[in-house]
């Protein structure tokens, strides 16, 4: 299966919807859905690493439209967080996990 990078900018309410979604978020991205599973993960940072500003996912998924419906369940996509969202499709060269024999 290809992967797909997703990659979401906060709007000015992030750091309120963070704090109230986050931990539903969590669970829900750690959970595969059809088609498409959470590879990596992880929260953008301002330069002092403190401030939550977007996300970074990488998936392993069929296609894009797999990637699309999960991005679209999530609940920061419910609560609107992100004012920019990109998905595109990624090879993984350094530090991609073994290939399944």
């Amino acid at each position: 299966m290809p992967y797909f990078m997703f990659f979401g900018s906060d709007g000015p309410n992030g750091k309120e919807i963070r704090a109230r979604v986050r931990a539903t978020h969590q669970a829900y991205v750690r959970t595969p859905q059809p088609g498409c599973r959470p590879a990596a993960a992880g929260v953008l940072v301002d330069d002092d690493g403190e401030g939550m500003n977007g996300s970074l996912l990488i998936f392993e998924a069929d296609d894009r439209a797999a990637v699309e419906r999960f991005v679209g369940g999530d609940p920061y996509a419910a609560e609107n967080l992100f004012e920019r969202t990109e998905i595109r499709r990624w090879n993984w060269v350094l530090g991609a996990p073994a290939a399944d024999d």
